[in-house]
């Protein structure tokens, strides 16, 4: 399985802006998080902080492939695609920087086809809370 883990800083008005991470095994010491992209969303339309299963399909309305979102509840076509403001996103999760989605999209895409369960994890913090280097 792949995992990815997107922490969700506290609000910023409407931008919630948050980092996407891979989990890496590190042996017996745990998990290692490597950075992936910075984040952004829209807080009006966030999705819930859940577990989703992700897979690589095309996008009808972008006509290219996108990572979706499976089992968002009450929602369909939850994409992570790239975008600047809040405003660019609908529910989706925005990375600010093209760069970063072009190599997440790769790897996911890699992945996929390798056949693993792809899944994200969103994690909402709160005002004070640290992201850890690993997980247990």
């Amino acid at each position: 399985m792949s995992y990815y883990k997107l922490y969700r800083y506290p609000a910023e008005g409407n931008a919630v802006r948050g980092q996407l991470f891979v989990c890496q095994p590190l042996g017996l010491t745990g998990v290692g998080l490597v950075h992936a992209a910075d984040t952004l969303e829209n807080l009006p339309v966030m999705i819930p902080a859940l577990v989703y299963p992700v897979a690589v399909t095309m996008s009808p309305r972008f006509g290219t492939l996108m990572p979706l979102l499976r089992m968002v509840p009450n929602r369909t076509g939850i994409r992570i695609h790239c975008g600047t403001k809040p405003a660019h996103s609908k529910g989706c999760i925005l990375t600010t920087k093209k760069a970063e989605y072009k190599a997440l999209l790769e790897r996911l895409l890699y992945e996929q086809n390798q056949h693993e369960d792809l899944r994200i994890e969103i994690i909402q913090l709160k005002p004070g809370d640290k992201m850890p280097a690993t997980v247990p």
